[in-house]
């Protein structure tokens, strides 16, 4: 897992202290890169305000944005998956979300699930699980995220593949879905369009 503390700013490196069911160490373990990312307001946080950049071209599973009040005491913590936040930041219509990379906060919260506090949430956005395990059934080899198992069988299945290495999993499921399935809430392997991974 990636996580640089030296490299954040004091209201991100609260993330790893906030919880004993601590979301960064259940990564590590399951070898998931997280990008974390911190919003610190003095006021009500502005929903317009946005995220800082989000990198494409780098290695990560998903982000973790966590919201602070003035005084640095964190408010909430989202995580969304890599191809969530993909399909919003290539998403035509806006050429400076995609050049720099950023979304509102209210994007990010609407694609995102809260992990901390734990509650019902019911008045803010909450997604599924973002992290499914995928498998590919020619070698039964099984992948943390969809965005590892496009980076490892991509260039099996697409070896003329010239597009950004970010977004090849979509690319690869075009022709192949029949190829991979995806671990369901009770542990079973089902295929991508199963009905019980809503």
């Amino acid at each position: 897992m990636r996580v640089q503390p030296d490299e954040l700013d004091p209201a991100e490196r609260h993330v790893n202290t906030l919880v004993d069911h601590n979301p960064l160490v259940e990564h590590a373990i399951n070898h998931v890169e997280i990008q974390i990312k911190g919003r610190w307001s003095n006021k009500k946080l502005n929903p317009g305000a946005r995220v800082s950049k989000i990198d494409l071209t780098k290695s990560w599973d998903a982000v973790m944005l966590v919201l602070f009040d003035r005084m640095y005491e964190p408010v909430a913590i989202y995580e969304a998956p890599r191809d969530k936040i993909t399909e919003v930041l290539l998403k035509p219509g806006s050429k400076s979300r995609v050049e720099r990379g950023q979304m509102s906060i209210s994007q990010f919260k609407a694609i995102a699930e809260r992990i901390w506090p734990e509650g019902d949430g019911a008045h803010e956005p909450k997604a599924a699980r973002p992290h499914r395990p995928v498998r590919y059934k020619k070698t039964g080899v099984v992948y943390p995220t969809r965005y590892r198992a496009g980076k490892a069988v991509g260039p099996e299945l697409l070896p003329n593949y010239t597009g950004k290495p970010s977004v090849i999993w979509f690319a690869m499921i075009r022709d192949h879905a029949d190829q991979f399935e995806l671990q369901n809430a009770a542990g079973a392997w089902v295929a991508l369009d199963d009905p019980s991974l809503d």
